[in-house]
């Protein structure tokens, strides 16, 4: 059975993805772990007593509890709550391979202007280093059949067919109706190969028969939203690689721009496995059925 990893940090948007991950662990059967990561902190003389690591732990567990409760109202998920303190992004992936999740929820959101992702980067590392496929769901991405889903995807002749594989048990599962593979053309690309489909990819998704579409644009964010609005995407993968990381093929700013802005969720495959360090975990767990 699948499982999946919702990270939670209690504020709107958070909650907002973590319905939308309940909604799908509903239609996949899967289980959910709902985790919150709460920070260290350094003790002062004020602090002492109220922020203390079991006062962090007690006021996770107890938000986390109200939380699954207001999730799970038809108690139709097996839901398994953890909180665990330590740095976000190495603490879920850590979580995220113990629990052998398939998946791993998180919500984004823009605030007065200035990009902000859950807990701050972690998004941007989870798309980095995640071994497993990570969905990004905007503040006010309501939870929709994914009956269209687009690929973004420089289609280099070294990408591995197989990384498409989770989008393709999504189509499968939902029955969708299209699957885009999409390519973002910029004044920077050769004139040659600029519309090639490497012949292993395509003959990966022949029995899938997705639509190619090849965009010109410097503007890369723009572009993917514009084909977005047009196409009525349910949902927009883009691909990690190990050596073209997501912040060096849209850069830095652009990627950040593209997730808080986007208006449906972005699911980021892991273009290989990447070996870490060991993630150790420290703090508490609290589990229920």
């Amino acid at each position: 059975m699948t499982t999946l990893l919702i990270a939670t940090d209690f504020s709107d948007p958070s909650k907002n993805a973590s319905f939308y991950g309940m909604r799908l662990a509903e239609q996949l059967g899967a289980t959910v772990v709902l985790l919150h990561v709460y920070p260290f902190v350094i003790p002062t003389a004020e602090t002492a007593i109220l922020m203390c690591r079991q006062e962090l732990h007690r006021r996770s567990s107890q938000q986390l509890k109200r939380e699954a409760k207001w999730l799970n109202r038809k108690k139709s998920v097996k839901v398994i709550r953890r909180s665990e303190q330590g740095n976000p992004g190495k603490t879920i992936l850590s979580v995220a391979k113990e629990v052998n999740a398939g998946w791993i929820i998180a919500g984004t959101t823009g605030v007065s202007g200035i990009s902000r992702v859950i807990f701050g980067s972690t998004s941007i590392f989870l798309g980095t280093y995640s071994q497993v496929p990570v969905m990004l769901i905007p503040e006010f991405a309501w939870f929709k059949i994914p009956k269209i889903i687009a690929l973004a995807s420089s289609l280099d002749n070294n990408l591995d067919p197989r990384i498409v594989d989770p989008l393709i048990a999504i189509s499968n599962q939902y029955n969708s109706d299209a699957l885009y593979i999409v390519k973002v053309l910029t004044e920077a690309d050769e004139d040659k190969d600029r519309r090639i489909v490497p012949d292993q990819l395509k003959a990966y998704l022949r029995k899938v028969k997705p639509s190619y579409a090849f965009l010109n644009s410097n503007k890369i964010v723009c572009a993917l939203q514009m084909f977005v609005k047009e196409k009525h995407i349910n949902i927009l993968a883009i691909i990690s690689r190990e050596h073209t990381t997501l912040e060096k093929w849209f850069g830095k700013s652009n990627l950040q721009e593209f997730i808080t802005r986007s208006e449906v969720p972005i699911v980021v495959l892991p273009g290989k496995m990447i070996q870490m360090e060991a993630l150790q975990v420290t703090g508490k767990t609290t589990t229920a059925a």
